[in-house]
């Protein structure tokens, strides 16, 4: 995990990539219904404590997204939008993006609905304190807010200070654990 890390600031990427080899002290599962799904990681080096959030999404149920001429811009017939740095035509973009759009659906739940396929975006670190929501992958889950971010976070500092957590102990944390979300 190197390069593909943003941070919440610069800084917060960079530390992660600096203490990249040191293993994570906490890792965040989801929790709800009991779902062991990994959410993320915390690291310490006994000054800063740092969480990673990864952004893995399960199976997506989308909108379609319908083609557009020019003629439905208000553009009179015969008008060819270009794009000014490539020359693509707007009708060669769609077929572009539409070929991508197929290419990662998995089925049609109706005419207006599609299934799109797993998604992975770039994990955050963050400083625990901004520490808000999760994603889980499981679909039913998805993005979901900490019912009580100030208490979730105040657990796991608690528990960082823990004699019976050291760093790198790789010790799980259960983010929903008596407030299940469904």
């Amino acid at each position: 995990m190197g390069d593909e890390i943003a941070g919440y600031f610069p800084w917060h990427a960079d530390w992660w990539r600096a203490h990249a080899s040191m293993p994570p002290t906490l890792i965040l599962r989801c929790g709800i219904g009991g779902c062991g799904n990994r959410v993320g990681e915390v690291k310490t080096d006994g000054d800063d404590v740092v969480v990673l959030i990864y952004h893995r999404f399960g199976d997506r149920t989308v909108p379609f997204t319908p083609r557009v001429t020019e003629e439905s811009l208000g553009f009179s017939p015969g008008t060819v939008l270009r794009e000014a740095n490539t020359g693509e035509t707007l009708t060669e973009r769609q077929d572009r993006k539409f070929e991508e759009l197929d290419a990662e659906t998995i089925r049609y739940v109706d005419v207006n609905t599609r299934v799109a396929k797993r998604y992975n975006a770039k994990p955050v670190a963050m400083p625990i304190e901004v520490l808000g929501h999760i994603v889980c992958p499981d679909s039913r889950h998805g993005i979901v807010d900490l019912p009580d971010p100030d208490s979730t976070i105040a657990d796991i500092r608690k528990l960082l200070t823990s004699p019976m957590v050291g760093h790198a102990s790789k010790r799980p944390y259960v983010i929903f654990r008596d407030n299940p979300v469904e």
